[in-house]
């Protein structure tokens, strides 16, 4: 395979490039358009010709912010990278149904890969979220390695479009998959950003709307750390300090493509409440010494053609200072485009990044490489100390205050961890206690639930002591946490002499029939202390698939302990409810009778008949 990069000018000078590369002799050809003429009319111009002069191509493309042919960059041309195969196979897709980006993923996944697929390339226009495109295919295919990016414009009165052989539109996703048994695929990048500062939580965002970051707006986030609260100034200081996401142990940036209003922000990728973020710092010597790795990667893949798709943020940095990272190229034939968001695949995964340059190696030979010469430092020989001084002083900080915060949160969430286990835990006993139990219950994470009373455990305590006693305790814990794990329970010691034990994973009839099969046991067991035996009885009040469980529970439990049984199931016949509400409300009328003076005492007198005289009659009268 070959690629040849070319610049467009008319139909004669394409015409003239084409028939001096003999490039119509190749069946299988790929050409990919990158357009910094965001004008409809003449993209539509360019695919006539391409499909004029070669009819059995398949053509996808994109507007750009920015050019590449070679080493150099352009504004406002259009680039044509023509690829020709000899043993692979290429289909294109345009898809500009009215669904939603996942789903546009989804049908280009179930429509372009196959057997052998090795790569998509995938060109999206500005309204199309990369993130969410490449979940649609990574649900279908997360194998297959995806390239590309999103559209671009130079100019924001522009219009961003892809296309493919089939037209030019807005709103949608052009896109090609390659397929070869002998084609050899690699996706390499370089990351221009490094973390400053603390970690930032997230904690109000709506799909791609950021609207809180900790406890402030993205607006006064970046008037706090940035010093200024002007919406353009923040855009365009965006490409150098964007927001970094924590994912996978790793760092990605973001930017913001617009303010929705004066505290919210619309961002290049969908967060989720809890993500951590850092601020970026986007530096020349962090940008070439990851690319000066990159070219040394590629050099040791297999390669015949090489496409970069790059963020328009890193053309924007260089420009500043009239100098290009991709001088290496120059000697090389490569075309390109610079995006707004480009697709990244690390650690064999696909992702949507932005501020980073991202080369596509294609070979159909496996022995074929590439050579690189890398003038890179000669190139970028204008720093000077200060810039040196100033750049590790604030990686370096910032890493340092960044690892003290680390450490720091470490900390505190070990405290916080301990805390909790305190709170939630019988020191006792060590099971789960009364804290726990209302917690699981609130999030229904129970649907049976029986309450364990020990009868007359005072009087174990009052006999044998308290130290004795809380060996009791212990040990039947030990028995009802050992029983429950081996059934399917979970248990709890609620207080003193009650414990617990919830399931939702076994049937009613499993549950009843196993807390039947503890009780039994425990019944008919003897523990034996200081050479004194001791048998238990536990009564336990059950409640199945009932709201409020815990309630009607204890409520069964006190039924049983009334009369004088050892278990009961609750029901709402036994009417245990009512006669609840009926001494509440007599315990009431009771207290107001006695606060208002309404009770009328009777007695009556006691009587000594051996005695006949009345005065020596003792009455007791209790109100003396």
């Amino acid at each position: 395979m070959k690629t040849y990069n070319v610049k467009y000018r008319d139909f004669k000078t394409l015409q003239l490039y084409v028939n001096s590369n003999d490039i119509m002799k190749y069946n299988n050809i790929l050409v990919q358009v990158f357009s910094g003429i965001c004008n409809k009319e003449f993209i539509n111009e360019v695919i006539r010709n391409l499909k004029l002069l070669i009819p059995q191509c398949k053509i996808v493309g994109a507007t750009s912010s920015g050019e590449i042919l070679n080493g150099d960059i352009f504004e406002r041309e259009c680039i044509i990278s023509i690829s020709v195969f000899e043993k692979t196979i290429i289909k294109s897709i345009l898809v500009k149904d009215n669904i939603c980006d996942f789903s546009k993923g989804v049908k280009i996944a179930s429509l372009l890969i196959s057997t052998d697929t090795k790569v998509i390339i995938s060109f999206g226009d500005s309204s199309i979220m990369g993130e969410e495109l490449l979940n649609g295919i990574n649900s279908i295919n997360d194998h297959v390695l995806v390239a590309g990016g999103i559209a671009g414009k130079s100019d924001p009165a522009y219009e961003t479009y892809v296309f493919t052989e089939e037209g030019v539109e807005k709103n949608a996703v052009a896109a090609v998959a390659l397929k070869g048994e002998f084609l050899n695929v690699n996706n390499r990048s370089s990351f221009n950003c490094i973390p400053i500062g603390k970690e930032h939580e997230i904690t109000l965002v709506e799909d791609n709307i950021v609207k809180k970051i900790g406890t402030i707006s993205v607006k006064e986030f970046y008037n706090k750390y940035l010093g200024t609260n002007n919406n353009d100034q923040i855009l365009r200081m965006g490409n150098k300090f964007p927001l970094m996401v924590k994912r996978n142990n790793r760092y990605f940036s973001t930017h913001i493509l617009k303010f929705i209003n004066a505290e919210e922000a619309l961002i290049s990728t969908k967060l989720d409440i809890g993500e951590k973020i850092r601020i970026g710092f986007g530096d020349l010597r962090e940008i070439l010494q990851s690319a000066k790795e990159m070219y040394s990667e590629i050099t040791r893949c297999p390669c015949e053609s090489l496409l970069i798709y790059s963020c328009d943020s890193r053309k924007n940095i260089f420009k500043k200072v009239n100098a290009k990272e991709i001088i290496p190229f120059k000697d090389l034939s490569v075309g390109g485009f610079y995006t707004f968001g480009e697709f990244n695949n690390v650690d064999d995964k696909n992702m949507f990044y932005t501020e980073t340059m991202t080369v596509l190696a294609l070979s159909e030979d496996v022995n074929a490489r590439i050579k690189i010469i890398s003038e890179i430092d000669d190139e970028y020989s204008y720093f000077n100390e200060e810039d040196s001084a100033l750049y590790n002083l604030i990686k370096n900080t910032g890493e340092e205050l960044n690892q003290l915060n680390i450490k720091l949160e470490e900390k505190i969430k070990e405290k916080t961890d301990e805390l909790e286990k305190q709170y939630y835990t019988d020191k006792l006993t060590g099971l789960e206690n009364r804290n726990k139990l209302i917690n699981d219950l609130c999030i229904e994470k129970y649907t049976k639930l029986t309450i364990v009373d020990i009868r007359s455990f005072n009087d174990i305590n009052d006999f044998y002591g308290n130290t004795i006693g809380d060996k009791v305790l212990k040990d039947i814990s030990k028995l009802i946490s050992w029983y429950c794990k081996e059934n399917k329970l979970n248990s709890y010691r609620v207080n003193s002499d009650i414990f617990a034990i919830a399931s939702s994973d076994i049937s009613k009839e499993d549950f009843i029939a196993r807390i039947q099969f503890l009780q039994n046991e425990i019944n008919n067991q003897c523990f034996v202390y200081e050479e004194g035996k001791i048998f238990l009885t536990i009564v336990m009040g059950v409640a199945l698939e009932e709201e409020l469980l815990f309630e009607k529970a204890e409520m069964a439990l006190n039924y049983a302990k009334k009369n004088k049984e050892l278990f009961q199931i609750y029901r709402e016949d036994l009417n245990i409810y009512e006669g609840i509400k009926e001494n509440i409300i007599w315990t009431k009328k009771i207290k107001d009778a006695i606060a208002e003076n309404r009770i009328v005492p009777f007695f009556q007198p006691i009587v000594n008949n051996s005695l006949k005289n009345n005065r020596e009659m003792r009455s007791f009268n209790s109100y003396d």
